[in-house]
């Protein structure tokens, strides 16, 4: 047998001896594709400091070596990735499906950038740009948030910026233009929520979500001494808004050293959005960074004395004498809506217990004044079944879930119409009011569920708890019968 039979048998007995436990992911095999052509390149281009004779040059001469050389490069590569699998000694390839954990689990998250403005140009308007920073503290429930805005006018774009601060016992709501401060006071369950709900606006910041099917990597450059692999995605929101968003990742750390977002015009030029050029997880941050206290030459609204527990309240619609509020709502990760509500009517006493009393879990809804009785949402039209409900200081609320015939995607979701009626129907009312609310956060696991879900039964409770039938398997097995329901 030949030298180069040999070697080729030698890679293809090492491939069939190693096939049953060595596999990689198409990242890795991206990466290792992309390392092998970016040396091959340098091979080709790069000059030898001192020119002297090269031996390996000159043992490359030969057919048979340069098959031999063949062979140990195709060799070191199954090696790298073989032994990467068995003993991780290259260590853990990050790719961008692996943010949305990293930051999940960040006890500390800090990032900070330009937002810029109009978010799409307008004629004779130049774009402005304002600072941002995001600061998050997820153990202790605390946070200092930018929030810019902006107004077109005729002179121009104004901006306008206010800032939250949470200490974890107050939130302080900074006004800059006004240069006016107000407080309102925290409950347990609100200083987990916020800060949950300010992680995940974190993400939708950045455009990093669970499903990045459109990501690829375009290129890698290096930055500071390390390298970065470029990732870029195209993504389109449900308003057909497109966006291109740039990111800098770290392969081996899973760090960012940059983002960058644009939004497509009508003309299809691209107008920029948003640059990022800090983001870090998992640091200390200074205690003086969640202050509470107002800055000076700022004129307080109250008082941390006199403030206030915010009220869950996502949206709501009155008409008459009638008023309907949604307080709060989740999205499954099967796509169904878990919802608050409640009604009222000054003319009429209207909720009463007993409307509350035979309801059963999947079954109607009451009939309050004014009733969510459906959604509208990706999947078309949710109809609304009873789950459960709470009452607080004589107030009663309804907690529904809406199922879709199909599982949809929580994330593709941006917000949802509610259908609603009256009670009774014939009263004069405009039926036809609308009400749109932001999709909320998404239950992905039991933990989620008991945290958000529960813990908002029990914020809007006078027993402080959730009712004990509504737990996470009871709803997934109640949203499954329904669907089974439905497709028959």
């Amino acid at each position: 047998m030949t030298a180069a039979k040999k070697i080729e048998q030698l890679v293809v007995n090492f491939c069939t001896a190693n096939k049953s436990y060595t596999s990689t992911s198409s990242e890795m095999d991206k990466r290792v594709l992309t390392d092998a052509l970016s040396a091959y390149k340098k091979s080709q281009t790069s000059k030898p400091a001192i020119a002297e004779p090269n031996i390996g040059r000159m043992i490359m001469k030969s057919p048979i070596a340069k098959l031999a050389g063949a062979a140990v490069v195709i060799i070191a590569v199954f090696m790298s990735i073989h032994f990467a699998g068995l003993f991780e000694v290259t260590g853990k390839v990050y790719g961008m499906s692996d943010v949305p954990e990293l930051f999940r689990t960040a006890k500390t998250i800090h990032m900070k950038g330009r937002i810029y403005f109009p978010p799409s140009s307008m004629p004779g308007k130049e774009q402005s740009s304002v600072e941002v920073q995001y600061w998050l503290d997820m153990e202790n429930g605390r946070w200092r948030l930018t929030y810019p805005g902006y107004s077109s006018r005729q002179e121009g774009i104004k901006i306008r910026v206010s800032e939250s601060v949470s200490d974890g016992q107050y939130e302080m709501h900074i006004n800059h233009a006004d240069k006016t401060v107000s407080f309102e006071r925290l409950t347990d369950f609100q200083r987990k929520l916020f800060a949950r709900r300010n992680r995940y606006t974190f993400f939708q910041s950045i455009y990093i979500d669970s499903e990045l099917p459109n990501y690829e990597i375009i290129g890698q450059e290096i930055i500071g001494g390390e390298s970065y692999d470029i990732w870029e995605g195209l993504r389109e929101n449900n308003s057909g808004c497109r966006m291109r968003v740039r990111s800098w990742l770290s392969p081996s750390t899973g760090a960012f050293a940059r983002i960058k977002a644009w939004t497509q015009e009508e003309n299809k030029n691209w107008v920029k959005q948003m640059e990022i050029d800090l983001v870090e997880r998992d640091i200390d941050i200074k205690e003086d960074v969640f202050t509470t206290e107002a800055p000076e030459a700022y004129t307080p609204q109250n008082s941390k004395e006199t403030a206030t527990v915010r009220e869950l309240t996502t949206g709501s619609v009155s008409c008459d004498s009638v008023s309907l509020h949604c307080h709060i709502l989740f999205t499954m990760a099967d796509g169904s809506v878990i919802m608050g509500w409640s009604s009222d009517d000054r003319q009429r006493d209207h909720a009463k217990a007993e409307l509350f009393e035979d309801l059963k879990m999947g079954g109607q809804l009451p009939e309050t004044a004014a009733q969510i009785y459906a959604i509208e949402g990706n999947a078309g039209t949710y109809n609304g079944y009873h789950l459960a409900y709470t009452q607080r200081r004589n107030k009663f609320y309804e907690w529904s879930i809406y199922v879709p015939e199909r599982r949809v995607n929580p994330g593709k979701v941006s917000d949802y119409t509610l259908l609603h009626k009256y009670h009774p129907e014939d009263r004069d009312v405009n039926a036809k009011m609308s009400l749109r609310v932001a999709s909320e956060l998404p239950i992905n696991d039991r933990e989620d569920f008991d945290t958000l879900v529960c813990g908002a039964m029990a914020e809007l409770s006078d027993e402080a708890k959730a009712p004990e039938h509504v737990t996470y398997e009871n709803v997934l097995r109640l949203v499954n019968e329904i669907r089974q329901s439905l497709s028959r």
